[in-house]
């Protein structure tokens, strides 16, 4: 059954739902409907409107922006935009947002307790509101949601007023916890006290604890390793079918989709592009579609090049006549670049807006890569870490970890979140000093006193946080430049050229760029000093899967063409098959295997490689 068929079963609905902004319509057209307990899935590439949606559907525009048509949770209609009176009534616990990073969902200053104890607090006086004692009954459902409620309606608490006590909240929030797999002693610490999983479990709780009705979680587990992604996932699908909740899942992992969604939306520059239920992924319609699975890295083996979508998506104002996916298609013809194709059903449930949706879809078959059997053949190595600990505030970051990377090599560093991969990126770049051991580039131990700054470089997670917002790319690109040795890399257009980006990019800010155009940007500026080894920490985890499969083919062109030596950071085991040629395996500050790509992914000797193995969504 389709999301149109079930709609009169739905509690969640969107109706014509469009977002405009100052340079035209950004979302348009969308509509969709949930029934309580199922889950929608959201892919797309950045830019096509997947985050606005969410934020459309829960009142959250960002200023600026303006949204129409109609949206139905729990019973209560909303026509866009809506009043702030209604979102109050609404949000928390009719709707809730739950972000990508949970340090943004989560106060950095205020205990965990706490804030699960806001909206818990929050919730009720909209229950109250809205008259729910009348319609409560004791005992209405094991668990918080119903306590919380059921003190509600017995007017416990406070002098009698309805208001629980500081003790009743107490115990709810401990109740919170346990629901996310996690100790009541979390409530009395603060966000960065804990590992990225358990900071998603607290923002998970405090979401669920106003016993919202649709849950939308945007991009939820991106920053999260494979086995916290599961464990994270599997958390949420057994909240939401004790709580009947419905779902929309925002991600641009394929496999995550696939494995925990019951229908599916693709959008593609504000329109959906190709819908229905979750198995239509196995065989796509739309050529859009099947350029992202393409795009998706195999866990299976390690391919010459990564297939990819040519171009961008366009931007609003600069979408051209016809599809808006004309220019990217291999499959276009003169009717798409004329004429915009409507969205109408075709066989097995699903919809697209495609005039060759009848035409099948031939993807090409990518060659695989003849890997090493055996790392005796390696170079000599360019970089020897030789039993490195690391202690902050008396915990071991780091407990003797030994790797090396050989001249021209690509070695993966992988585990789980808070496992010690970054803080060993940190001390061999000399962005943290470590406390005993040994860090040997070129030959040379480097001290403090002793670094090799400009023959290390790092690549960062989050490309915008790495810019400096207020300099355009060519200034930011010069000024990387100006402070490298006299073994510097030519001018700002031989960066650009470097790291295929056009020449007039050098006038763009960042924000005036796309995701993987700045991660470009950032590795442009990397390259500046003519490093010998690059150091890419999570270069790619934030990037949807066509643009994440154009940067790794750029830093696999890199090796060969420059001689680079990589340290590959990286929670994605798919993506650390394709870009390295050996691994480590850290756990807990220290390595518990080691070994060529493929055979440790293939043929994992520890339970915690196997367990991550396990994890992936592929």
């Amino acid at each position: 059954m389709t999301l149109t068929q079930k709609a009169e079963l739905a509690e969640v609905r969107a109706d014509s739902l469009t977002v405009t902004g100052p340079a035209g319509d950004i979302v348009r057209g969308l509509s969709f409907s949930i029934p309580l307990g199922a889950t929608l899935g959201i892919v797309g590439e950045s830019g096509s409107g997947k985050s606005l949606t969410a934020r459309a559907v829960s009142g959250l525009l960002p200023a600026g922006l303006h949204a129409t048509g109609t949206v139905a949770i729990a019973g209560t209609d909303v026509t866009l935009p809506g009043s702030a009176a209604t979102w109050q009534r609404l949000r928390g616990r009719g709707v809730t947002l739950l972000l990508q990073d949970p340090f943004t969902s989560l106060s950095p200053t205020h205990r965990c307790g706490d804030q699960i104890a806001w909206t818990l607090r929050a919730g009720l006086r909209a229950g109250l509101r809205a008259g729910l004692r009348a319609g409560l009954r004791a005992g209405l459902r094991a668990g918080a949601r119903g306590s919380v409620r059921t003190m509600a309606a017995r007017g416990t608490g406070d002098r009698g007023t309805g208001r629980p006590s500081r003790a009743e909240i107490r115990d709810q929030v401990a109740l919170h916890l346990e629901e996310v797999n996690l100790p009541a002693a979390v409530a009395r610490r603060y966000p960065g006290e804990l590992s990225g999983g358990m900071r998603q479990r607290v923002a998970i709780a405090a979401a669920l604890a106003a016993s919202p009705r649709l849950l939308i979680a945007d991009e939820p587990t991106t920053a999260l390793d494979a086995s916290n992604q599961k464990d994270v996932l599997d958390l949420l699908a057994r909240l939401q079918a004790e709580h009947r909740m419905a779902l929309i899942l925002i991600s641009h992992d394929l496999g995550l989709i696939r494995g925990y969604t019951d229908e599916v939306l693709v959008m593609y520059a504000g329109r959906v592009v190709e819908e229905g239920p979750t198995v239509v992924l196995g065989k796509p319609v739309h050529p859009y579609t099947a350029g992202l699975l393409a795009s998706d890295p195999p866990m299976d083996r390690r391919l010459e090049r990564l297939i990819v979508i040519p171009g961008r998506v366009p931007e609003p104002g600069h979408r051209p006549p016809g599809c808006a996916f004309a220019d990217r298609c291999s499959m276009a013809s003169e009717d798409c670049r004329t004429a915009e194709p409507p969205l109408e059903r075709v066989a097995d449930g699903r919809a697209v807006a495609c005039f060759n949706s009848h035409i099948p879809i031939a993807v090409p078959d990518p060659a695989v890569v003849t890997e090493r059997w055996q790392r005796d053949d390696s170079p000599a190595p360019i970089l020897h870490v030789e039993r490195l600990v690391k202690i902050f505030a008396g915990r071991p970051a780091l407990s003797g970890v030994s790797i090396d990377v050989g001249d021209g090599e690509s070695v993966g560093i992988v585990g789980e979140s808070g496992s010690g991969k970054t803080t060993l990126a940190r001390c061999v770049a000399g962005l943290e000093k470590h406390d005993s051991g040994e860090i040997v580039f070129r030959g040379t131990m480097l001290t403090s006193d002793n670094r090799t700054a400009s023959q290390i470089q790092v690549v960062f997670q989050d490309p915008y946080s790495a810019l400096n917002p207020k300099m355009r790319v060519g200034a930011a690109l010069a000024e990387a430049l100006r402070t490298a040795p006299v073994n510097q890399r030519g001018s700002v257009g031989d960066l650009l050229d470097m790291v295929g980006l056009p020449q007039a990019f050098a006038r763009r800010y960042p924000a005036e760029l796309s995701g993987g155009e700045r991660q470009r940007v950032a590795i442009a500026r990397s390259l500046a000093p003519v490093p010998e080894l690059l150091i890419c920490d999570e270069s790619v985890s934030a990037l949807d899967v066509s643009v994440q499969a154009q940067i790794l083919n750029l830093l696999s062109d890199l090796r060969q063409e420059l001689g680079l030596s990589l340290m590959f950071i990286s929670h994605d085991l798919a993506v650390v098959r394709q870009i390295s040629d050996a691994i480590y395996v850290i756990n807990s500050g220290r390595v518990v295997e080691a070994g060529l790509t493929r055979d440790v992914l293939h043929a994992p000797a520890q339970d915690y490689t196997k367990r991550l193995v396990t994890a992936v969504t592929r």
